[in-house]
């Protein structure tokens, strides 16, 4: 199984197919796990990475 570092900053190893650990997840506000999931299926891979990009720098000025 292929891993990437959780990106809510506590250091976890996350299935490369979750964007966060379960705890960085809930911590995300409602509107970015929103963006994240609906960008999953979208054919459009800019979407993506703008929502992921979006909800790291929310990590950034929200650190546990």
């Amino acid at each position: 199984m292929s891993t990437h570092t959780c990106p809510g900053g506590c250091g976890a190893k996350v299935a490369t197919e979750l964007y966060a650990c379960n705890r960085c997840w809930w911590r995300l506000p409602t509107r970015l796990r929103a963006r994240i999931r609906m960008s999953r299926s979208a054919a459009d891979m800019g979407a993506r990475s703008e929502a992921m990009r979006e909800a790291r720098a929310w990590y950034k000025a929200n650190a546990a």
